[in-house]
């Protein structure tokens, strides 16, 4: 829904257009939602997922989930978690969110920590994912460590995509 991200990651899927300067301008407006969902693949689709870029960037976020939810869509939103605050969870629930998934790096755990926290208080449903490098098995343990202690239900490992970036070696 934006082309911009607070994150740079040497894996995710969508570094090749980025903060991009000649795209930085690029925001997914409600008219481009209200297009999209009166197309014919709009009106064919279930869910709707909101990602980036980071989808809290974009000062729309519950504009265009409310939107989606008028059009009885299931609405999902994956966020690196840093920019949500609790008025935004507060509206993600006004706007009867279906799912939000939060990606845990080594640099936003303390994020996840209070969004988790906030998600389990309002009753929000969420995942937490995390990619694991076949290099530092070790930090498996800790990332379901971190879990448990935080109360996480729903937590996924997910295998490093050795595509992006050829590290082959990290791959499990």
């Amino acid at each position: 829904i934006n082309k911009n991200c607070n994150y740079t990651c040497s894996f995710c899927y969508n570094k090749e257009v980025l903060n991009n300067n000649s795209l930085q301008d690029e925001v997914y407006k409600i008219e481009d939602l209200k297009e999209f969902l009166g197309s014919d693949y709009g009106k064919k689709s279930l869910r709707i997922a909101l990602m980036g870029g980071e989808p809290f960037l974009n000062k729309n976020i519950h504009e265009l989930v409310a939107e989606c939810k008028r059009q009885r869509k299931i609405v999902n939103i994956v966020s690196n978690g840093s920019l949500i605050s609790e008025d935004d969870v507060i509206k993600m629930k006004e706007t009867r969110l279906d799912a939000i998934g939060l990606s845990l790096y080594d640099n936003n755990i303390d994020h996840i920590s209070r969004l988790v926290h906030l998600f389990n208080h309002y009753g929000l449903n969420y995942w937490v994912q995390t990619v694991v490098d076949a290099t530092k098995y070790e930090l498996i343990d800790e990332k379901l460590e971190y879990a448990v202690k935080n109360k996480i239900s729903n937590f996924i490992l997910s295998n490093y995509n050795a595509y992006f970036d050829e590290s082959f070696d990290k791959a499990v």
